[in-house]
């Protein structure tokens, strides 16, 4: 199994706050992926390799004695039967099983770091053209109306979402 030191949960996700920061560290996050997903790939592809080396000795030992494993008679067709409902073959089966599900999960990761550097992008360029900017009012009086119910809003202690009606403020171009 693949120890991983960082926290896929916390490596997908995206501070808008910190979009400077996230930027630097998407290499990190993408080269440790990379490296499980080849780590996972590789130890799949031993347990592959394990695989077919317990099938060739159980084949073996069948034939060469064919009575310890309840065979009447050596034939292709009698060992081709035999082979997998041998123990060992269907442990190293099952190993396979939970190489080939690590290799996925593991690829899965880099198809999602791959999806948070086109969020990332898509973020700076969103923070570029204003979307997380505060509000500005263009007149003074609207800079002191906004100010006003920025100041009522916070000794009410409501959330925008609570606001009144009669809590809102028209603007003015």
């Amino acid at each position: 199994m693949i120890k991983a030191e960082r926290n896929p949960d916390r490596d997908t996700q995206i501070d808008k706050n910190r979009l400077d920061d996230e930027w630097l560290e998407q290499p990190k996050i993408i080269r440790h992926w990379t490296e499980q997903a080849a780590e996972a790939r590789r130890d799949f592809e031993h347990t592959k390799a394990d695989l077919v080396v317990v099938k060739a000795e159980v084949a073996r030992a069948a034939r060469s004695d064919p009575e310890s494993v309840g065979l009447a008679k050596i034939t292709e067709a009698a060992i081709a039967e035999y082979v997998p409902t041998d123990k060992r073959v269907r442990k190293a089966e099952k190993m396979v099983i939970d190489a080939r599900y690590e290799m996925e999960i593991m690829d899965g990761f880099v198809e999602a770091m791959q999806h948070r550097k086109k969020a990332l992008e898509n973020a700076v360029e969103l923070f570029l053209s204003g979307y997380f900017a505060e509000p500005r009012a263009k007149s003074p009086d609207a800079k002191d109306r906004m100010r006003d119910a920025q100041k009522k809003h916070i000794r009410k202690g409501r959330t925008r979402r609570d606001r009144e009606p009669e809590d809102m403020v028209e603007w003015e171009d």
